[in-house]
């Protein structure tokens, strides 16, 4: 596999980079970590790019670029710059509207997001935080001509900044993939509330609330009832997302921690010249390439729309995993300073404890590796 860049690339990669390094300094993270406050002019300065339909099709115009394009240059810079906005969120929603085969809400849908208008989420973990077509969670029961959403979804990063939320409800009864229908929902509906919380780590996450959320037929993605197959191709877009920010990031961490090694004085000499900590420098690098290669390779199969669930599972566990390996490292070797969050590392750090909140954890990945090892066929 040729994991070199092509030239457009290149040049997508360093505008990203500059735009980022301009329009979202440390100071806007840490803003966001503290307040929890979504720049909404900034997410337009990236719709005015044209960034946000880099990989939209040029018939609802965006781009046509392929994901992996959108994976090693937009979203690996917006990791490397820890950008605090929905942008996989989003792209993520966006791409799975294109994929729906519902060519008024593509046509509809997608010019907003591109120019900024709408910003979208997935919201799809159960009221548990679980990721599972089995989950109960959220019921719809038509009304009309409308459904009547009852239940919850949780761990909904950027929840109470949306305009829309794209989510999953049962709309017949059962426990498989069957009857699970996909909605958009507009944020501002009556009977829809959002009860908000703080981690650990500082990020903001939200639990949506249905009680009695009415929708609109035309807010039904898809056919009624075989939803899960679309959603769970948002939720591979999600993940390879995912996984293409935690590279971005992780390279930084690597470079900080050289840049620390070289210069960093302890006992009368540079602290690289330690066999210890050149063996860390050097695990820290081939942990980052494998990074990097299960992330392209994944996005790669992903966007030629091969079947690649394998790929993202193993990309989503390696870069989870991997990614807090990394940041632990770039702590030690940082000291003290580390740890803070007035240091670039302590940033970092954070946000690859954040990695497995959002949608399905490592345990779900896993299952799905197994699933394609041990079957039959």
């Amino acid at each position: 596999m040729n994991l070199e860049l092509s030239e457009r690339q290149l040049i997508l990669k360093e505008a990203a980079r500059d735009f980022f390094q301009k329009e979202c300094p440390l100071s806007v993270v840490r803003d966001y970590r503290e307040k929890g406050t979504l720049d909404r002019q900034l997410w337009l300065k990236l719709a005015e790019l044209g960034w946000l339909g880099l990989a939209v099709p040029e018939k609802y115009g965006g781009q046509g670029s392929s994901f992996l394009d959108l994976s090693v240059t937009l979203l690996e810079e917006a990791g490397r710059a820890l950008l605090p906005l929905p942008i996989v969120e989003t792209l993520s929603g966006a791409i799975s509207l294109i994929e729906t085969g519902s060519p008024d809400a593509g046509a509809q849908l997608l010019p907003q997001i591109i120019a900024g208008k709408a910003l979208v989420v997935l919201a799809l973990n159960d009221e548990w935080g679980d990721f599972d077509s089995r989950s109960a969670g959220l019921r719809a029961t038509l009304a009309g001509s409308a459904y009547v959403l009852h239940g919850a979804r949780s761990l909904v990063p950027f929840a109470a900044d949306a305009d829309l939320w794209i989510t999953v409800a049962r709309t017949h009864n059962g426990t498989t993939e069957d009857g699970i229908t996909v909605f958009v929902v507009d944020s501002h509906s009556p009977g829809s509330s959002i009860d908000s919380h703080r981690s650990v780590t500082g990020r903001s996450l939200h639990k949506i609330i249905f009680d009695g959320t009415r929708v609109g037929l035309d807010g039904v993605l898809g056919e009624t009832g075989k939803g899960w197959q679309v959603i769970a191709r948002a939720a591979c877009f999600d993940a390879a997302g995912r996984c293409s920010m935690a590279v971005g990031s992780a390279r930084r961490m690597l470079e900080l921690t050289l840049e620390m090694a070289k210069t960093r004085v302890q006992f009368g000499q540079l602290i690289g010249s330690f066999q210890a900590i050149q063996h860390q420098c050097a695990d820290m690098l081939i942990t980052v390439d494998g990074m990097r290669y299960a992330t392209y390779q994944a996005a790669g199969f992903l966007g030629r729309d091969q079947p690649c669930e394998k790929q993202i599972s193993i990309a989503r566990v390696c870069c989870s995993e991997s990614y807090k390996q990394v940041a632990a490292s770039a702590v030690r070797i940082h000291g003290a300073v580390g740890f803070t969050r007035d240091h670039e590392v302590g940033l970092h750090f954070l946000s690859a404890q954040d990695q497995e909140l959002p949608l399905a954890h490592g345990d779900f990945y896993r299952r799905t590796i197994a699933r394609e090892l041990l079957s039959s066929r």
